[in-house]
């Protein structure tokens, strides 16, 4: 008795698979279906952002009674979309649902077959018991990569569905779907928009705070770092009061002709350190600080010191 019990759900099985693919093509969303009838659709977002990588597309199935094998093809444009692939099993990312084998049927689903533009998937169950399931679910989802803008239909065709016993459930109402992709990087704004802003707001309002007080720091140094030298000049009876000379090399670095060279230096490597554009400051007034350095090193006939 158990090798004809064997012997009968083997022949089931088999005719479950030879119905799935023998199978011809059923109706595409006819309007008027009835609410008891069963619907397979593709569930897939309205849109999504040119380079998105995981992109997933769901095929759903409504009012089922009873499910033992299902069957479908997805046709789509392969210049929008392409099927992404496991990086591990480099298999192309077609994975059944969990609605078929909700019930506790042992599941037997075949490598989907996967060509630019078009897939194919079939799913069938083994045995006799216990039933397939009835109602809603996800009978297989699939991850594709937005590759380039556009608009792709999701055309849903050759769909068949069986009962365990091989026995086909009709009829079938498909509806397809549509999936734009839009020439963006698929960015999420309401998550960074305002995470980019107020990092622009730091930005922006930092360099002005160094800029203010690189400018104000300028001026302070400038105010006491410009004593009128009280050296005779050659020529001279003595010293003035004029105002400080933007060509005397001295007064430029904010020093005294009686001091030393080495600390001349230090005034200098100090001040163009403030100045240096690398620290917010211009080429202009480093390159003034500079000039007025070699200026007093060639008055002085000395070598820089190191």
């Amino acid at each position: 008795m158990e090798t004809k019990r064997l012997a009968g759900a083997a022949v089931v099985t088999a005719a479950a698979v030879l119905s799935l693919l023998g199978i011809a093509t059923h109706g595409f969303g006819a309007a008027g279906a009835q609410s008891d009838e069963m619907l397979v659709k593709v569930v897939a977002p309205e849109s999504v952002g040119r380079g998105a990588d995981e992109v997933v597309v769901r095929i759903e199935a409504e009012n089922a009674t009873n499910l033992g094998a299902f069957q479908f093809q997805l046709a789509y444009d392969p210049d929008v979309l392409q099927v992404a692939v496991d990086p591990q099993s480099e298999k192309p990312l077609i994975q059944r649902g969990d609605f078929l084998g909700s019930t506790g049927r042992e599941v037997v689903c075949p490598d989907p077959e996967s060509q630019p533009g078009v897939l194919r998937m079939t799913c069938v169950t083994l045995r006799m018991e216990p039933a397939g399931p009835d109602g809603a679910g996800t009978l297989a989802t699939v991850t594709f990569t937005a590759v380039n803008s556009g608009s792709t239909e999701l055309t849903l065709d050759r769909v068949k569905a069986n009962n365990p016993d091989a026995t086909e459930i009709t009829p079938i109402q498909v509806q397809s779907g549509v999936l734009a992709v839009k020439g963006g990087s698929g960015l999420n704004w309401a998550l960074w928009g305002p995470i980019i802003g107020i990092v622009a707001l730091v930005v922006v309002g930092g360099g002005a705070f160094g800029a203010m007080r690189l400018r104000g720091a300028g001026s302070l140094e400038g105010q006491a770092a410009r004593p009128v030298d009280a050296s005779p000049r050659s020529g001279s009876q003595g010293a003035t009061a004029a105002l400080p000379d933007p060509d005397d090399p001295y007064q430029v670095l904010g020093v005294r002709r009686a001091d030393e060279l080495s600390k001349i230096e230090k005034v200098w490597r100090s001040r163009v350190k403030k100045v240096h554009p690398d620290a917010g400051g211009s080429d202009s007034e480093a390159s003034r600080l500079n000039n007025a350095m070699d200026k007093i090193r060639a008055e002085r006939s000395e070598s820089p010191s190191v």
